[in-house]
């Protein structure tokens, strides 16, 4: 059990939530990537469907889930996946999975795993974005097509 204390403008009181390890895992029909249905993270007994159908939008919002804070808002202390996510990239024709380098400011890099020679992402200061098209080079085209697609 993790206890913090939360600062309302009344009070200080104390909340008591837990620390949940959460798991992922993709939702598709094992060996054809294009069966792609969505990202499911069970934590505690609740689970959070990301479910567009799209799995660059649902890639991007699991993302933002977990790096920009709600996930922790969650009671989410950390976050696993399960084999399929791997086994949904090695069978995907479309997609892969790169990681982001914040290079300066609001300015990120991809790089992929043999690009990063075994650092780890704490070293390079990075996100695991996950997923992008194969044929994207920037953030910026992964940032413009969530926009046109998001709806």
């Amino acid at each position: 059990m993790l206890y913090i204390c939360s600062i309302n403008k009344n009070n200080m009181e104390e909340v008591r939530i837990k620390n949940h390890i959460a798991f992922m895992t993709v939702n598709y029909d094992d060996g054809d990537a294009s069966t792609y249905k969505c990202l499911e993270i069970s934590y505690g007994s609740r689970v959070k469907l990301f479910a567009t159908g799209n799995p660059l939008i649902d890639w991007y919002d699991y993302c933002k889930f977990i790096y920009d804070g709600e996930a922790g808002d969650e009671g989410i202390g950390s976050i696993g996946h399960s084999s399929s996510v791997d086994h949904w990239f090695m069978d995907s024709k479309l997609y892969t999975e790169k990681y982001l380098k914040l290079v300066d400011n609001d300015h990120y890099e991809f790089y992929s795993n043999d690009e990063l020679d075994g650092m780890s992402l704490r070293q390079i200061q990075g996100k695991k974005m996950c997923v992008i098209k194969k044929d994207m080079k920037t953030f910026q085209e992964l940032k413009d097509y969530y926009k046109l697609n998001k709806k």
